[in-house]
């Protein structure tokens, strides 16, 4: 197999069809760090990805060279390395559909199950809640200016986000999106793109655990957003895990609706076991 740690134009044509997946898209356009193994560099017909939000199976999942490769490649790297970082899962999201019915093809050694993501994209309206602050809270962008304080908390987090999903400080920055709340002070809640390419992009956001449920969420990602379409983005997009019903509650108050929920495969970093079958018929999932 070949590694490709940038020029990957070559696997545009096997991503059509994933705008849910808009990172794999910024890697490909070389606006997001990562790298892509591929089976042919001229014209592949399966691919292997990371980026900053995960591994991704795309193209021919009936390719069978390459799922072998694929078998112990997870198997004697990509695993033991994730164990290395103390990941504990290992999100494999994939595209087409025909990578679930080829799991047994290369995830015969590892302990894995089934889960799904809610995907998301910016319906409107959007809430207004961040033009009505909560006394003694004020909203700032994540600019050059907070990024130097490294010794405030969280910016060296903000920092880790936005090399992560643009590379660098200085490509986060010019995109110029990203909020965050502060009380008292203190950096309550933030909320930064995961990504971001043309006019497209998706957030994440993060409150601490100690200030939930008091609504800074909402505001800070409503005051993202509407920083997003001053910017020309048109197309913004969310994602959460099956679990979180916290945070699909939230992305459809601000204003977003549910597009589709999307399967991976979540691979157990821990053990090189036969597969944990799903708790219950839940965890099997519609894909829309």
């Amino acid at each position: 197999m070949y590694r490709l740690d940038n020029g990957f134009e070559g696997i545009r044509p096997l991503i059509a069809g994933m705008e849910h997946h808009l990172s794999v898209h910024a890697l490909a356009a070389g606006e997001m760090p990562g790298w892509v193994y591929v089976d042919d560099p001229g014209c592949p017909r399966s691919a292997f990805a990371f980026n900053a939000e995960g591994w991704y199976l795309i193209g021919d999942a009936r390719n069978q060279p390459f799922n072998a490769w694929l078998r112990s490649f997870l198997r004697d790297q990509v695993v033991p390395e994730a164990r290395l970082q103390s990941e504990e899962e290992l999100p494999l999201h994939f595209y087409p559909a025909d990578w679930e019915q080829a799991q047994t093809d290369f995830l015969p050694d590892l302990c894995y199950r089934m889960d799904y993501q809610k995907y998301f994209r910016l319906a409107g309206p959007l809430l207004d809640a961040w033009q009505n602050l909560p006394t003694g809270s004020t909203l700032r962008p994540v600019d050059a200016q907070l990024l130097s304080k490294q010794d405030l908390i969280p910016v060296p987090d903000l920092i880790a986000w936005a090399r992560g999903g643009f590379g660098s400080v200085e490509a986060f920055l010019a995109a110029g999106i990203g909020m965050c709340l502060e009380r008292e002070g203190q950096i309550v809640s933030w909320c930064m793109p995961d990504c971001a390419i043309g006019t497209w992009c998706e957030l994440g956001v993060h409150t601490l655990a100690s200030e939930r449920r008091q609504g800074y969420a909402s505001i800070t990602v409503a005051a993202t957003v509407n920083g997003c379409r001053a910017k020309g983005f048109r197309h913004i997009g969310w994602h959460c895990w099956s679990a979180n019903e916290a945070s699909a509650r939230l992305a459809q108050k601000v204003g977003f609706g549910k597009v589709m929920d999307h399967p991976a495969f979540l691979v157990d970093a821990r053990l090189l076991v036969e597969r944990i079958e799903p708790a219950s018929k839940n965890a099997i999932l519609d894909t829309q």
